[in-house]
């Protein structure tokens, strides 16, 4: 088991079981868990939670609150189950389904991160909007150009408010033949919004 003693959000990558499912690098998944703003007795979904990195850093902040960690495919429910064990998570409860179906069956929720929605995004961020509190938060990662303009068109049309869109292109130092150099990742957006009036 691991134990990552400290309160700051962003465990190592290295830490988690992955195999080739998708992961929210550290970096990133620290700036989601700032942006979700979390509380102690909150309800969290986590749409295409893929390792459970997000859904597992979230817990970590919910003492009485909860988290949904919804998820597709099986081998990945296995790898988020894993995860778990691994940094002894509660307060996590996996689904094996895809959105939007699966978020039929929740409660209302205080927060929903989306980092997985391919082709059905559309239908999830409708879907997000009826299943949030007013004033409740949506935080969603994108990495390709037409899933940035789909959440942000999508988003303009339904009662949200507040959007904020971040695009952060991070490097991280290499070696190569005995000297080091900035190896640039792929550019990730950060995409908030509040359900509700805007403030």
């Amino acid at each position: 088991m691991q134990n990552w003693p400290y309160e700051t959000p962003g465990i190592p990558d290295r830490f988690f079981q992955k195999d080739d499912s998708p992961l929210t690098r550290a970096e990133i998944r620290a700036v989601v868990i700032s942006k979700l703003r979390l509380e102690k007795t909150q309800q969290l979904a986590d749409i295409g939670s893929g390792t459970g990195s997000v859904a597992i850093e979230a817990s970590r902040w919910l003492g009485a609150g909860q988290v949904f960690a919804i998820e597709p495919l099986p081998e990945r429910v296995a790898l988020i189950r894993e995860n778990m064990r691994r940094f002894a998570a509660g307060r996590i409860t996996v689904i094996q389904g895809a959105a939007p179906e699966a978020l039929q069956s929740l409660p209302r929720l205080d927060r929903v991160f989306i980092g997985g929605g391919g082709r059905r995004l559309a239908a999830i961020l409708d879907a997000t909007a009826d299943k949030l509190k007013p004033g409740g938060l949506l935080v969603m990662t994108a990495v390709t150009l037409e899933t940035l303009q789909l959440a942000v068109e999508r988003l303009a049309g339904l009662p949200f408010c507040d959007m904020e869109v971040l695009a952060f292109q991070i490097a991280q130092l290499q070696k190569l033949n005995g000297y080091h150099l900035f190896e640039p990742w792929h550019a990730i957006h950060v995409i908030t919004a509040t359900l509700g009036k805007e403030n």
